[in-house]
């Protein structure tokens, strides 16, 4: 059996009602996506005051299928 290597993607558009984190006002939502030992960290591209932020980003990941 041989192992099939692919490609991933995770497509990252909404969040939706995130709680509210920040006294008095609405939080600051961030993402971090991971898979495998890859990792990304969106901290710094916080949206600010958002319950219902819009992302819009595209996470490419590699992976593999064991075979049959």
């Amino acid at each position: 059996m041989r192992e099939t290597v692919c490609q991933i993607n995770c497509y990252l558009l909404k969040g939706f009602s995130i709680a509210s984190r920040d006294i008095g006002s609405a939080s600051d939502p961030y993402c971090i996506v991971s898979c495998g030992k890859t990792t990304y960290n969106e901290r710094d591209n916080y949206q600010l005051d958002a319950s219902e932020p819009t992302f819009y980003k595209l996470y490419t990941f590699s992976g593999s299928f064991p075979g049959c």
